[in-house]
């Protein structure tokens, strides 16, 4: 059954799905690449941050092996936190400006909805939630 509106975007295996909502889908699945699978499940982890060069790099380090996507949205920071999240091997996407929690984690389940996860898994860049 395909997954109704969430958050303004559409599943985009949805039969609602449009270009104009997802012109972007094929380029994004190509650029992901899943191989591990807990389970026979293929998990992502979506990790929103905003200045958090300090701890952003122990965060990633720290992520079990298991996971098959790391995605960090870089909501407009002023460090190097995009820059630490890619040598720790996650996908970064950057808000341009500070944009809040919410629409980066929006921004996130966009973008993994456009992949072929099963599980979605949120994370603070600090590792508290």
């Amino acid at each position: 059954m395909p997954v109704p509106d969430i958050c303004g975007m559409r599943d985009p295996r949805s039969k609602y799905a449009t270009s104009d909502n997802f012109n972007t889908f094929d380029s994004i699945k190509k650029k992901l690449s899943f191989n591990k699978m807990y389970k026979g499940k293929k998990i992502g982890l979506l990790i929103p941050a905003y200045n958090e060069a300090e701890n952003i790099g122990a965060v990633l380090q720290a992520v079990p092996g298991y996971i098959d996507h790391i995605v960090v949205i870089d909501d407009g920071s002023r460090d190097n936190t995009s820059e630490i999240a890619r040598k720790n091997g996650a996908r970064v996407f950057s808000h341009k400006t500070n944009k809040g929690v919410g629409a980066t984690f929006k921004t996130g389940v966009s973008i993994m909805l456009k992949t072929d996860v099963d599980i979605m898994v949120n994370m603070d860049a600090d590792g508290q939630f």
